[in-house]
């Protein structure tokens, strides 16, 4: 859809196109959220009431107040938990590869390889493909004991692609190299796709199975946190990289990261024999 977008009307008709889905997914979730809170209470005060505990409100009374009090106790919570703390790092360094080269990277490696405009809609709408392909197949393979090891062999495969990318984009930023060359990096950003989505997944899976029931909210925050808060660290990193020392080297620097990310999970014992059994 981004490459039929960006070819119809340009930039333009994308961001519009964006403004559209957000809107709308803002007023589903506005929907949703309303009946779930109805709901849940209604159905916690009727176990509270059965089982002789004390009322939802009671129990909500003794959770830590506002935004920085909730977020505190979710940061001190990871920091304390040996697990939490290398998965929530291993998020951090996964997030950091990955956003500059989706977000800047696909248009300045179409533009090296003469694709233009519609190339980069092509290489988003491949890394996109690679995603949902990614969810499909766990839904119908779940990682289940081997969710370490797949883990590692995920952010390993990463910064292979990395590494392969950068040998392709041409050093010469002006440089047009046609050929076979849109079409191989059409399959490694449809690869980084695949293997970012199988890293999120294990690792909120392994996350959740971590963190305490009662901190889990406050914990999936933290972690989200990090991961968003990724994103324009590493823009502004891909952004630096490219400006000194061009497309190539960012790329090499991005599979060094998840190279970092695949070493921080090796190092850590716990994390790498993990299983979701």
């Amino acid at each position: 859809m981004g490459a039929g977008l960006i070819t119809l009307g340009g930039a333009a008709l994308v961001a519009v196109g964006n403004a559209v889905s957000f809107l709308v997914s803002a007023v589903v979730l506005v929907w949703i959220r309303r009946g779930h809170r109805h709901s849940t209470a209604d159905a916690a005060d009727a176990a509270d009431a059965a089982d002789g505990s004390p009322p939802a409100e009671a129990t909500a009374a003794r959770a830590p107040r506002g935004l920085l009090g909730q977020l505190t106790e979710g940061l001190t919570h990871v920091a304390r938990h040996p697990l939490l703390r290398v998965l929530v790092l291993a998020d951090l360094l996964v997030e950091l590869a990955l956003a500059g080269p989706v977000n800047i990277g696909l248009v300045l490696v179409s533009d090296g390889m003469g694709g233009g405009p519609t190339g980069a809609g092509l290489l988003l709408t491949a890394f996109t493909v690679g995603t949902t392909a990614s969810f499909l197949l766990s839904l119908a393979w779940p990682v289940r004991r081997p969710a370490g090891a797949m883990l590692v062999a995920s952010t390993a495969a990463l910064g292979a692609v990395f590494g392969a990318l950068a040998l392709t984009v041409p050093d010469d930023p002006t440089a047009v190299t046609g050929g076979t060359a849109l079409p191989v990096a059409l399959g490694g950003y449809a690869l980084l796709g695949a293997l970012g989505a199988q890293c999120g997944l294990v690792l909120v899976s392994l996350l959740q199975r971590a963190a305490a029931p009662e901190v889990r909210g406050r914990v999936m925050s933290v972690f989200a946190l990090m991961s968003f808060g990724a994103v324009p660290l590493g823009n502004l990193l891909s952004g630096l990289l490219v400006g000194r020392l061009g497309t190539a080297a960012m790329l090499g620097v991005h599979a060094g990261l998840a190279a970092v990310a695949a070493g921080t999970v090796l190092a850590a014992p716990g994390l790498r024999r993990a299983t979701l059994a």
